[in-house]
C-alpha cells in the first residue's frame, strides 16, 4: 500500500510539472508574437514620421518659392518696306533675271491674287496693324510673290533672309502663294481651235528660224517632256489598289511622274500628274488626253 501511494503522488507530481512547463512555453509565445507585433508597428510609425518630416520641410519651400515665368521672346522689328524699295529701284532686266517673269506682268499677276482674296474676304487694313504691332511691317503679296519666285527661279530658301522674312516662315509663305496663284488664275489650257494651234506651229517655226536660219521641225507645236516629282512614301490609303514598288523611281526615291508641255514662248500649255514614279515616259504619253487627241486625228495636220 505504501508503494502505491508513493506512485501515485509521483505521477500527480509528474503530471502537474508538465502542465506548468505547458502554460509557460504558450505564455512566452505569446509575448513573442506581441513583440514581433508591437516591432512592425513601430517600424511603420518610423515611416509615417520620415513621410511627415519631409512633407514639413517641402511644403514651405513650395508655398514660398519664386516662380519664373518663362518670357517669350520678341519679334524682332523688320524694315520690310525697304526691301521692296530696293527691288524698284532693279532694271527690267535683273528683276525678269530675278524672278523669271517680267515687271508689268508680275504686277497684273499681283492684282490678280490680291483680287481673288479680296473676294473671300480678305482685310488688307487689319492684316496690315496686327502685322506692324507685332514685327514693325507685314510680309505683304507683294513680297510674299517675291519670295515664292525667286525660290522657283532656283534659290534656296536660306537666301531668303535678304528679303526680310524668317528663314522657318519660308516655307509657310511659300506655299500659301503657291495656293493663292492657284486659286487666282487658271491658264494652263492647250487651244482647241485649229487657228491658235496653227498659230502655235508658225511661231515655233519662226523661232527655230530667227536662231538657226533655217526651219527645223517642221509641224511642231510644243515641246513636251517628263519628269519626277519626289513624294514622301505613299500609304495604303493613297495607292488606289497598287503595289508601292510602282511609285519608286529608278534613281531610288519615291514619286510622280508629270508630262508637262509648253510653247515656242515657254508657257505651259498642258500638264498632267497621274503616274507613279516607276512609270516610263512613252506609258505616261499614251495616257494623256493629249496622245489621244492626235490618235483621233482631232488636231489639225
Amino acid at each position: 500500500m505504501e508503494y502505491d501511494d508513493d506512485l501515485s503522488i509521483s505521477s500527480y507530481e509528474s503530471t502537474a510539472t508538465s502542465g506548468a512547463s505547458d502554460d509557460v512555453h504558450c505564455f512566452r509565445n505569446q509575448i513573442r508574437v506581441v513583440n514581433e507585433i508591437t516591432s512592425a508597428a513601430a517600424l511603420q510609425m518610423c515611416s509615417y514620421l520620415h513621410i511627415v518630416l519631409l512633407l514639413c520641410h517641402l511644403v514651405p519651400l513650395w508655398t514660398n518659392r519664386n516662380p519664373k515665368k518663362r518670357k517669350r521672346q520678341p519679334n524682332m522689328h523688320r524694315n520690310r518696306s525697304s526691301v521692296i524699295e530696293f527691288i524698284h529701284t532693279w532694271s527690267d532686266d535683273m528683276f525678269k533675271r530675278q524672278f523669271r517673269l517680267a515687271r508689268p506682268d508680275f504686277f497684273l499677276l499681283e492684282q490678280a491674287i490680291f483680287e481673288n482674296m479680296s473676294k473671300k474676304g480678305y482685310d488688307l487694313k487689319k492684316h496690315y496693324a496686327s502685322a506692324t504691332n507685332s514685327s514693325g511691317s507685314p510680309i505683304t503679296l507683294e513680297l510674299r510673290l517675291y519670295v515664292t519666285l525667286r525660290i522657283l527661279s532656283g534659290a534656296s530658301y536660306l537666301d531668303m533672309i535678304w528679303y526680310g522674312v524668317e528663314i522657318r516662315s519660308v516655307p509657310v509663305i511659300f506655299w500659301k502663294t503657291i495656293c493663292d496663284i492657284d486659286e487666282a488664275i487658271d491658264n494652263i489650257n492647250f487651244p482647241i481651235d485649229p487657228t491658235e494651234i496653227m498659230q502655235l506651229v508658225d511661231n515655233w517655226a519662226a523661232k527655230r528660224k530667227d536662231r538657226h536660219g533655217f526651219t527645223t521641225n517642221m509641224g511642231t507645236g510644243l515641246a513636251l517632256d517628263g519628269f519626277v516629282i519626289e513624294i514622301l512614301k505613299p500609304d495604303a490609303k493613297d495607292l488606289n489598289g497598287q503595289e508601292v514598288v510602282c511609285f519608286r523611281n529608278r534613281k531610288g526615291f519615291w514619286g510622280l511622274i508629270s508630262q508637262l508641255a509648253c510653247d515656242t514662248n515657254a508657257k505651259v500649255r498642258f500638264v498632267q500628274t497621274d503616274w507613279p514614279g516607276a512609270t516610263n515616259d512613252i506609258s505616261c504619253f499614251r495616257g494623256t488626253q493629249l496622245f489621244n487627241m492626235l490618235k483621233n486625228k482631232e488636231l489639225p495636220n
